[in-house]
């Protein structure tokens, strides 16, 4: 669906206009003044605006100006109508196109279609040239940082304990915790970035190219089975990494063989199981922190741990009321 502002102050053009957008998916705000437009266009961020090159209170080219000195506007496209021939200055300012009047609906239409695919196109490479600079500068900066800063905190209580004192040697460990925190954090920051799969194919493509990957260098017997229908990419974003720090913990810690992963809609309930037959434990379990830390993205799930020494753990993540389902 297209969020689109007409800015005329003509009658007939608007409906016009409004009759050739109506065989789009479309919701429309209307503004007859350009000061007008400007503060609707800056509360509802239309996709779209269409502004007359003649209004009461000023030109569409210098609506035009005050819209690209607002950030979030950025990539919304920005056609002038107007009655002659209309000149360059506007593009100068990030004028998309005009269209001369009296409207012709399948210029209109095309020129639409055109220019949202490559906007869309260039908001995607902007997004993944940002994401790949943060994760750059987490992982050759601030995170190796924060590696030497644990080590060193650690090597001091180990190397030189006896000269300091308990109070010392508790701050130290503190700080030296409070760093890993950090560090943990900043790999759950990295991890945040949208996987190609997820986009282009949805979530399960996604988790079993992760189990086959995964069993090319691990010697882990992993089932998965599934009822799922539809995910948002958010959703699904945050259910794959969930997945991705379980199997990460089982092969570092666990010691197992078989895993098995469960990811069902049970009465309007999302139930994400992942059980492994590994060593289990013989003390009270913590739970592990990113995965706390990644169930809080849904406000009312409920995260269980189960653990039995030389029994396995089984991690169970229920949210509700969050998509639809499709028996398979």
């Amino acid at each position: 669906m297209y969020r689109i502002l007409i800015i005329e102050n003509n009658d007939s053009i608007t409906l016009s206009l409004t009759q050739i957008l109506s065989k789009l998916t479309t919701e429309i705000y209307y503004a007859e003044y350009g000061e007008a437009g400007v503060l609707i266009a800056s509360k509802q961020k239309p996709d779209i605006i269409f502004c007359s090159q003649d209004l009461p209170d000023m030109t569409g080219a210098g609506v035009l100006r005050y819209i690209r000195k607002i950030e979030t506007l950025h990539f919304s496209s920005f056609y002038i109508l107007a009655e002659n021939e209309f000149n360059n200055i506007g593009y100068e300012h990030g004028l998309d196109h005009y269209f001369s009047l009296p409207l012709d609906e399948r210029k209109v239409l095309s020129t639409i279609q055109f220019q949202q695919t490559r906007k869309n196109q260039i908001r995607k490479e902007v997004k993944d040239q940002v994401y790949q600079q943060i994760q750059h500068d987490l992982h050759d900066g601030i995170k190796q940082q924060l590696i030497h800063t644990h080590f060193a905190l650690n090597s001091l209580t180990t190397i030189h304990p006896e000269g300091m004192n308990d109070r010392q040697l508790e701050l130290i460990e503190n700080a030296a915790e409070n760093v890993e925190n950090a560090l943990s954090d900043i790999q759950w920051i990295s991890n945040n970035s949208m996987h190609p799969i997820i986009e282009s194919e949805g979530l399960i493509p996604a988790i079993e190219e992760m189990i086959n990957s995964l069993n090319t260098w691990e010697d882990l017997n992993i089932t998965f089975t599934h009822n799922i229908d539809h995910l948002t990419n958010e959703d699904a974003l945050q259910i794959y990494y969930f997945v991705l720090e379980s199997l990460s913990n089982i092969t570092k810690y666990a010691q197992a063989s078989d895993v098995k992963i469960g990811l069902h809609v049970i009465e309007n309930e999302l139930n994400l199981s992942i059980e492994d037959n590994g060593k289990g434990f013989n003390k009270p379990y913590t739970v592990p922190r990113s995965l706390e830390k990644r169930s809080q993205y849904w406000k009312n799930s409920e995260l269980q741990f189960y653990s039995d020494y030389n029994k396995g753990v089984k991690v169970q993540l229920k949210i509700p009321n969050l998509l639809t389902v499709s028996e398979k």
